[in-house]
């Protein structure tokens, strides 16, 4: 869906890569299972009472089933953020944070190029990898750590070449 118009537009996703399937936690596959439901009975409640919906199969739609703009959606996180007392961001920040931390848990790079829909690795890397600033860091000390290993064993040894 693009938002450089003041309605919202679909259309195809930029690359192949885009369109995939995205694995969802237990609890988040519940939550939108409970929405759905919750959905369907507005629906069906808005209809009886001869009103117009046009389900249009969206996720998160206006009561007439016509999809939000996305100005609208960060709206509404940015008062249920207040509500919580949480500090503002954008709806979009939640992919930057997403993967972020699978970075900094060390998934693969490719697994999170996968997740993310990237076309390359290199556009993986060039977009997350500058966000973990202590990256550098905890690589000196694994190789401090290993030389650190390395020098408890006995001269004779690192010197014997059948050893």
């Amino acid at each position: 869906m693009k938002s450089r118009t003041k309605t919202a537009q679909f259309s195809e996703p930029k690359t192949k890569k885009s369109r995939r399937i995205v694995p969802l936690l237990d609890e988040g596959v519940a939550v939108l299972r409970q929405h759905r439901l919750q959905q369907q009975h507005d629906c069906d409640e808005r209809i009886a009472k001869g009103k117009a919906y046009s389900d249009q199969g969206l996720v998160f739609c206006r009561i007439d089933g016509a999809p939000y703009y996305p100005a609208t959606l960060n709206f509404y996180l940015e008062k249920a953020l207040q509500r919580a007392g949480l500090p503002k961001f954008r709806m979009h920040d939640l992919r930057h944070t997403f993967a972020s931390l699978m970075v900094e848990q060390g998934t693969s790079i490719k697994v999170v190029q996968e997740l993310l829909g990237h076309a390359t690795v290199q556009m993986t890397l060039d977009t997350y990898t500058h966000v973990l600033p202590g990256t550098k860091a905890e690589a000196v000390e694994k190789l401090q750590d290993y030389f650190k290993a390395d020098s408890k064993v006995p001269e004779q040894a690192k010197s014997d070449p059948l050893n």
